[in-house]
């Protein structure tokens, strides 16, 4: 008899303007064929988007192809445009419920990261990069990912630090938004 085999528990982390629901429905076709070999679970940026953040607030407010069902929920984002200095931003609060979420519902194999959540997912590879390497997670998964533009953000990237997972990263060529250079 063959032992059956652990699924690989993933974490998934939305993008702007978007909730853990929104992005279960969207990715539905992904998860689909991959049921038995995978388990994947959403959690919600800790940021609810309104006024000004619910417009615009990174370059993925350009993939916001919202529906009618879209526009009613609770639009999320893991850091905010808007914010007049970096204890507003709201990267440093994601960044806490990110950690929560991997110590008190994990352990997670690997986690996924569409547009914002892709780019967080970066900071968070970076500010996180010990725990990171001391957790379960074995790999990381970005899907149309970019560099953060808030200029406080800049300095995390000129931290000398190699990722210490591996990596996918995915890039459309007919993306619009995010260049494949």
């Amino acid at each position: 008899m063959q032992a059956e085999k652990k699924k690989l528990q993933v974490l998934c982390l939305h993008g702007y303007h978007q909730n853990k629901d929104i992005f279960r429905q969207k990715i539905g076709s992904f998860r689909k064929p991959l049921k038995k070999y995978a388990d994947f679970h959403f959690i919600d940026a800790p940021h609810l988007l309104h006024g000004a953040h619910s417009q615009e607030g990174s370059l993925d407010s350009a993939y916001n192809t919202k529906t009618s069902e879209d526009i009613s929920a609770d639009g999320r984002g893991w850091w905010l445009k808007h914010a007049l200095d970096e204890e507003s931003d709201g990267l440093q609060e994601s960044l806490n419920h990110f950690e929560r979420t991997l110590e008190d519902n994990g352990p997670f194999d690997g986690v996924v990261g569409f547009s914002q959540g892709a780019a967080f997912l970066a900071l968070a590879c970076i500010l996180l990069r010990d725990k990171l390497y001391h957790s379960s997670v074995k790999f990381a998964i970005f899907v149309a990912g970019f560099k953060s533009q808030i200029p406080f953000h800049s300095k995390y990237y000129q931290i000398e630090a190699k990722l210490i997972i591996p990596s996918l990263h995915v890039i459309g060529d007919t993306d619009e938004v995010i260049s494949s250079k």
